[in-house]
């Protein structure tokens, strides 16, 4: 049966949402942080028990995928998905999860929310910031900026806490969560003898090559693909969020703790991360996927070489207009 079927078949998805997918999977967050602070913990203790270089390499890898695994934690916590109730989910979120990153849950929240009901229109901070620049100038262009600092001046100033939890503008509760962790973590490398490890391991990756991650994955799924856009007409541009299937490495890299699964995120925002392949697998077999093909993808690799092919170096020659509410292509 198709979804495009009518009303029935979506309903029943739906209605099924109600009764069981919404429900949180009893101790699926305390694993994962538990596995995200395991895994911190033996990359940072064998780089500061054995410091030679290969060990240093391994070490920036492995917390780059801690970072990421936090930043996803704390995307679950910007949607009250980390404990049922919403001043703990917070607590949970910014001890845990954001304070460590240089973020907080709530300026998260205050932009990330937008992204959602706004999606793909000159009102989705995402959208703006992460999809159109490399339709025009290129996707190389986009990951440079991430990879070397740029783009992370950006965030700073896109993330500047909650004015209602601040004192004269400044979140100093969030401040001294951030500044905390930032001290904790260099006095265990001082005390270890390896002060430079928190610089090289913690806030190096931090902010460039986390920062890539999460820019690249962000890009893959949401920016649009160029035989969508015309070659000869204005046409308006649809709203994009794909899911990736990807391999073990995709899993570990870019879309930890089922954040491949971004579509049926975007559908059913209230789902928690350790029920969302079961969304997915519930959507491919009412066969909403058979109607939406271009929405689902195996794999991070194909998906990037089909961006690539079309935006690369040069990107595509776009002239994006706002007209209504919503974003208007053109090529040139």
């Amino acid at each position: 049966m198709s979804m495009s079927d009518g009303p029935g078949a979506q309903e029943r998805v739906r209605g099924r949402l109600k009764s069981q997918f919404t429900r949180p999977v009893q101790g699926s967050v305390a694993i994962e942080l538990g596995w995200t602070y395991a895994l911190l913990v033996a990359c940072l203790g064998a780089a500061l028990v054995w410091p030679a270089v290969w060990v240093w390499a391994l070490a920036f890898a492995g917390i780059v995928c801690v970072q990421t695994r936090m930043a996803v934690l704390m995307h679950e916590g910007a949607h009250w998905l980390l404990h049922s109730e919403k001043a703990r989910n917070d607590r949970v979120a910014n001890l845990l999860t954001a304070f460590p990153i240089l973020m907080t849950v709530q300026a998260y929240r205050a932009n990330h929310l937008p992204h959602h009901t706004r999606l793909g229109t000159p009102d989705d901070p995402d959208y703006r910031n992460l999809c159109l620049p490399p339709m025009r100038r290129g996707l190389l262009f986009s990951l440079a900026g991430a990879l070397f600092g740029m783009r992370h001046l950006q965030l700073l100033q896109k993330y500047t806490g909650e004015p209602d939890r601040s004192v004269g503008g400044l979140d100093l509760s969030g401040l001294a969560g951030r500044l905390l962790w930032q001290i904790a973590l260099l006095g265990v490398c001082v005390a270890a003898g390896w002060p430079a490890a928190y610089f090289v391991l913690w806030l190096l990756p931090l902010l460039t090559a986390s920062v890539l991650i999460n820019e690249l994955r962000s890009i893959l799924e949401h920016t649009q693909l160029p035989d969508a856009l015309g070659a000869h007409e204005a046409r308006a541009l649809a709203p994009v969020s794909r899911t990736v299937r990807p391999g073990w490495m995709g899993r570990a890299c870019l879309g930890p703790i089922s954040f491949c699964y971004h579509h049926e995120h975007h559908l059913f925002p209230s789902v928690p991360f350790a029920r969302l392949r079961e969304l997915h697998e519930e959507l491919c077999a009412e066969g909403y996927y058979d109607d939406h093909p271009d929405l689902v993808w195996d794999g991070y690799g194909s998906l990037l070489r089909r961006l690539w092919s079309a935006y690369g170096l040069r990107g595509v020659r776009l002239e994006i207009r706002e007209v209504e509410g919503s974003y208007v292509a053109e090529r040139i």
